[in-house]
């Protein structure tokens, strides 16, 4: 008998089935990733609606929420001696879009009594997933719905 050194087949088999299994868990980790960013994304804009309501009924004055499409951002303001007052200011990170919004002019519009001047959606995407973000005109109610 030689004293050959070398690996097996079944060695070889093992190790690429060991690969494959690691592949596999591995993955799927950016998919998990920017779903839990297009959640965080969809309660930061959530959060944000409600500030400016909750801002409007605290101050008793109408407060504004501006959306730009092209620059991925949104900003918060109130209205104060005819000037934008800026309150908050977002740029919305990739891979997560904001795709698109219910209203034309993107702005919304909270009055004194934290009532929408109308109901409106805001839809942030990532590869086909989105999420929308409701206001019901009459309560003001700020809702979040995935697909």
């Amino acid at each position: 008998m030689s004293d050959r050194r070398g690996i097996t087949l079944l060695e070889v088999l093992l190790v690429i089935v060991i690969l494959g299994i690691t592949f596999t868990l591995v993955n799927p980790l950016p998919a998990i990733i920017g779903r839990m960013q297009l959640k965080r994304w969809s309660r930061h804009v959530a959060s944000d609606l409600r500030l400016a309501q909750y801002r409007a009924i605290c101050e008793n004055s109408n407060h504004y929420i501006d959306l730009d499409i092209a620059e991925n951002s949104y900003m918060v303001y109130m209205l104060q001696d005819g000037a934008k007052k800026l309150i908050k200011y977002r740029q919305i990170e990739p891979p997560v879009k904001l795709e698109g919004v219910s209203i034309n002019p993107s702005s919304f519009h909270f009055t004194p009594s934290g009532a929408p001047s109308r109901g409106n959606t805001i839809t942030l995407a990532w590869r086909g997933r989105k999420a929308s973000i409701y206001t019901r005109v009459g309560t003001g109610r700020v809702r979040i719905d995935y697909d």
